[in-house]
């Protein structure tokens, strides 16, 4: 992994931990600090760094480590790209608003917006929001401004939904799976351990495929 996709990975596993350090990401730290000094991978010393209850886990905790890094490279490369487009697209909106090359401007935004929708890139579009509000308000008269204000303001309202339900489902994804790590399988062996799996079981997310409002969940 090149310098900035390790960015990225820690960037994207930081938004999916609950408390301390997930176990994936301390193996991925130690992977690191050991190939930087010896550009190999040597297990034996990895199992050095943990203690045995960890060591037990190590196989499942590589193996999902291996699915997060291709889950964080396939987004850095699939959605980096797209976001790059749409920053400079923002970007070029606000030069050409501040010149009041207004249709330029608005044509800029529609073509950002695109790209917002197709790759559900949600912060973006929120930006997108807030600047179609500003070019809406010197375009239209009151009467049509006031209409479309409202329109933005429901959109904007249902693009942090989306946010928050993407958020949810993802925090649900690795708390069951952090579970299984720290217990070893998904199966409860005491009360405390059957508790939390019907919590899970139980979570409102999990009552229908309607509580997904978009592709990312």
């Amino acid at each position: 992994m090149g310098k900035a996709e390790k960015g990225y990975f820690k960037k994207y596993s930081q938004l999916h931990t609950i408390g301390g350090k997930n176990n994936y990401v301390k193996l991925f730290d130690a992977i690191e600090i050991q190939a930087g000094k010896y550009e190999l991978y040597d297990e034996q010393k990895i199992k050095e760094i943990f203690d045995d209850k960890f060591n037990r886990q190590l196989p499942v905790v590589k193996n999902y480590l291996y699915r997060v890094i291709m889950e964080s490279l396939q987004k850095f490369h699939s959605g980096s790209n797209a976001e790059a487009s749409v920053h400079g697209l923002i970007e070029q909106y606000d030069i050409l608003y501040k010149k009041v090359l207004l249709k330029q401007a608005k044509e800029t935004l529609n073509r950002a917006r695109k790209i917002s929708e197709e790759h559900e890139l949600f912060n973006e579009l929120l930006k997108i929001l807030s600047r179609e509000k500003q070019i809406g308000r010197a375009v239209n008269s009151t009467i049509k401004f006031e209409k479309l204000l409202g329109e933005l303001i429901n959109e904007e309202n249902y693009t942090i939904l989306k946010i928050r339900n993407v958020n949810d489902f993802l925090n649900l994804r690795y708390r069951i799976e952090q579970f299984t790590f720290t217990w070893g399988t998904g199966f409860a062996r005491d009360e405390e351990q059957y508790k939390q799996l019907k919590d899970f079981l139980n979570d409102p997310l999990l009552e229908s495929e309607n509580k997904a409002i978009c592709r990312t969940t």
